[in-house]
């Protein structure tokens, strides 16, 4: 369902860009691998984190980074027609593969070797490309070119607040999940807590991620509308998201 919902996300985008003239059909790989590549990668990244980076900020951070150069030089380079109905469905799986693996422990062990993979992968790519941008220099000065410069950090920052909302409706999910296990507790009181706490912290991720990591136990332990409104009084949300 998540990988759907990214999909419909990166359609709509695209549907975006493509009505304001920045997208075209040319760009199809492009926005294949950046879904496989970065889009996926950063839900399951931002999910899994403990770290209560924001997330508007280190999204920005990462398309500032260098990476902009790689991703040029990445995207200049084109294989053949087979070559690449080959390749996208090959990388779409390994890349699922590492993100799956990598939300459990004992899957770890598969995790390493994909990321080992797509690593050896990347370095190949940019060996490759880096070989034919210095073969067709004089092509990398026309507009296309520039758009295919601009696509992935564009798409990176367009795709910051589905990933904002995503990780938060997760994390709520993960605090009302606290709430079903332990004692057996009435509807009411699971309703009670649910507003409580959806009311005490709104759309504060980083409060709230620093909530449930510092209460997970209490969530489970709690016995009447009194447990509740003690929990929360103990963690005022901060100002900032």
């Amino acid at each position: 369902m998540s990988v759907l919902a990214i999909a419909v996300y990166t359609v709509a985008v695209v549907w975006l860009l493509w009505a304001v003239h920045v997208w075209h059909q040319g760009f199809v790989k492009d926005t294949i691998l950046w879904f496989c590549f970065s889009g996926v990668v950063m839900v399951a990244n931002f999910v899994t984190s403990k770290d209560n980076e924001n997330i508007f900020k280190a999204v920005a951070k990462d398309n500032i980074k260098a990476v902009l150069l790689v991703e040029f030089v990445v995207n200049a380079f084109n294989f053949s027609l087979t070559g690449e109905l080959l390749f996208v469905p090959f990388m779409t799986f390994v890349v699922l593969l590492n993100a799956v693996s990598s939300l459990r422990d004992e899957h770890k062990p598969v995790a390493t070797l994909t990321g080992w993979v797509l690593a050896i992968i990347g370095f190949t790519l940019l060996y490759l490309s880096v070989a034919d941008a210095i073969a067709h220099y004089q092509e990398f000065g026309n507009f296309d070119t520039l758009r295919s410069i601009v696509l992935p950090p564009l798409l990176s920052l367009l795709f910051a607040p589905f990933l904002f909302v995503f990780v938060l409706l997760t994390t709520y999910e993960q605090v009302f999940m606290r709430l079903r296990l332990g004692a057996s507790k009435p509807r009411s009181l699971l309703w009670y807590a649910r507003r409580r706490i959806l009311w005490h912290f709104g759309c504060n991720l980083s409060k709230l991620k620093s909530f449930l990591s510092a209460n997970a136990l209490h969530l489970m332990q709690l016995q009447d509308r009194a447990d509740v409104d003690q929990l929360l009084s103990s963690s005022q949300p901060n100002t900032a998201s």
